[in-house]
């Protein structure tokens, strides 16, 4: 059993882990062979989730990337994720419908708890046709509901967003969530670039990886 949070599992696992890295930045700080302005934070997926979490507790961390961290909850992430990747497998764009048709239906039975059976003949179906793999089938309604209470549904945006955005040069504005370019398997992810040291007016900059 994983270990009990109040409200969201993965909201309470990440601000432990974020404790967590925020205590080793503290650590690393304090060793006289580092200079302390210059420590900061490279986290990748929910790394980079975590990482805005920990400069909250360690404010004068010198900048924070965050690669390929999704600005938006699980659930919107996937249905992004779930088309892209089967288009860029060949799959026929009547299949890809059927897929991310699976996903709205298995997100609303993930909230609402009705209608396990009709998902499992979807499955069925996404088994036939090839696609199922890439939708994360759930073995059960049990383990489907406990991930949208403490998984899916979890938002990141708010720490995210507490690092205010600043186009400059090549960089583009980041003005809240950013729904092309959330999966690492997309080409187009992106980076944080750039976090000012406390006392200064925050800042992130973002690129296209690769760009």
């Amino acid at each position: 059993m994983p270990p009990t949070f109040s409200g969201s599992y993965l909201a309470g696992r990440s601000a432990e882990q974020g404790r967590d890295v925020a205590a080793a930045v503290q650590l690393l700080q304090a060793r006289p062979d580092i200079d302390p302005r210059r420590v900061g934070l490279h986290g990748m997926s929910q790394g980079g989730w975590i990482a805005p979490l920990a400069a909250k507790r360690a404010p004068d961390v010198a900048f924070i990337i965050a690669e390929s961290a999704p600005a938006m909850t699980p659930v919107e992430h996937e249905r992004l994720r779930v088309p892209y990747q089967l288009a860029a497998d060949g799959f026929s764009a009547d299949l890809i419908a059927h897929a991310v048709s699976f996903m709205d239906q298995k997100f609303e039975v993930a909230r609402t708890g009705d209608g396990w059976g009709e998902l499992q003949t979807s499955m069925e179906r996404g088994a036939r046709e090839g696609w199922l793999s890439y939708v994360n089938p759930p073995p059960s309604l049990e383990n489907l509901r406990w991930n949208w209470e403490h998984i899916l549904t979890y938002d990141p945006a708010p720490a995210l967003q507490a690092l205010t955005p600043d186009a400059q040069g090549g960089a583009r504005e980041w003005p809240g969530p950013i729904p092309s370019a959330v999966s690492s398997s997309h080409p187009s992810s992106w980076r944080c670039l750039r976090r000012h040291r406390a006392g200064r007016r925050r800042s992130l900059r973002l690129r296209r990886s690769g760009s």
